[in-house]
């Protein structure tokens, strides 16, 4: 529960734009709420004030700010991180600031109304024509197109669908959304799933499961065009192979609080196809070590804001947050 008296400090990582009002205000507010949407908002002036008088902030300030009790600002609070706006650290001594709020920039419209989750409960909330109308806010001038005709060539007409399956054995390179069975597992399953070593089995499932059946089985709902496109860049444009594919779309997965963050995964992407990682193992290594580094310069870069006491917090797996892999000290050598 949060006390009034506990301080807090506002950090802004990411690129907000001057469509970030109009985003928060008409596609995330309907989702999160009136105060969660005010929470933001309040967080993000106050980061400016605060640079200005160089002074803390107490959620006592936040109460008056908001005129909402604590229980109100921390319901409000967990619809933000649970929405990826926000991220929260807390120093468990309990010395000098014991707060670090992260805000994040929102989804750009185009990429909300194309994630699933998020459009799909914009649609729930808002009648048909409200949200009609929210999406016609955030259509953008096109050119008249009526008069061309598209000439751009597909995958096919370009690669050759029998030296990719060459190249990926495994891959079970089909692209018609058709040939994707639908499931209702929850968890992925695998003949051989019967080792006693969790990790093994992991790998063993990464190994042998397909990247279109293996995202398929994470998602739990049939593959649309943009993931057919997205494994296809993956395994063809960065030249990974389909286990390393497998090991970072779940990473990317529960890491996002599963969502795809394509920038993100391609950004991986790309540095595992430099460094020539070519088995899950390497990649579970190379994962697991590049998020803990990422988390030890954060530490140290909150560490160097704070003026009267360290800031001493350590990595805590959330197992609804990280895959078990993840968690585990690297088991093999590169």
């Amino acid at each position: 529960m949060l006390q009034p008296e506990e301080k807090f400090q506002i950090i802004i990582n990411s690129h907000i734009c001057n469509e970030t009002q109009k985003i928060i205000q008409h596609l995330y507010q309907p989702i999160i709420g009136v105060n969660a949407a005010s929470l933001y908002f309040a967080l993000l002036n106050e980061q400016l004030s605060m640079k200005v008088f160089n002074l803390d902030n107490t959620h006592l300030r936040l109460q008056n700010l908001l005129q909402l009790s604590l229980l109100e600002i921390e319901v409000a609070r967990n619809r933000l991180e649970a929405i990826n706006l926000l991220d929260v650290y807390h120093n468990n001594t309990n010395i000098g600031i014991t707060y670090y709020y992260e805000l994040f920039s929102p989804m750009a419209s185009q990429e909300f109304f194309n994630h699933q989750q998020f459009n799909q409960m914009l649609i729930n909330n808002l009648s048909l024509n409200d949200y009609e109308r929210t999406k016609f806010l955030f259509i953008q001038y096109q050119e008249d197109m009526s008069s061309y005709k598209k000439i751009t060539k597909c995958f096919n007409e370009v690669f050759s669908l029998s030296i990719v399956k060459a190249d990926y054995s495994n891959a079970d390179f089909v692209f018609q959304k058709n040939h994707f069975p639908e499931t209702n597992k929850q968890s992925l399953e695998v003949p051989g799933g019967d080792m006693k070593n969790p990790l093994q089995k992991k790998i063993y499932e990464m190994q042998t499961i397909s990247p279109y059946k293996y995202l398929t089985l994470l998602q739990n709902y049939p593959l649309q065009a943009k993931d057919l496109q997205l494994l296809t860049k993956l395994l063809v444009t960065y030249t990974l192979s389909p286990e390393v594919t497998n090991c970072l779309i779940e990473y990317v997965w529960y890491k996002n609080n599963k969502l795809l963050v394509v920038n993100y995964l391609e950004k991986i992407a790309s540095t595992l196809q430099q460094k020539q990682i070519i088995t899950v193992e390497q990649a579970m290594i190379y994962l697991r070590t590049a998020y803990v580094q990422s988390f030890n310069k954060r530490k140290v870069k909150f560490n160097k804001m704070v003026k009267k006491s360290k800031f001493d917090y350590e990595i805590t797996w959330n197992a609804d947050i990280f895959p078990k892999w993840l968690q585990e000290d690297p088991l093999y050598q590169t």
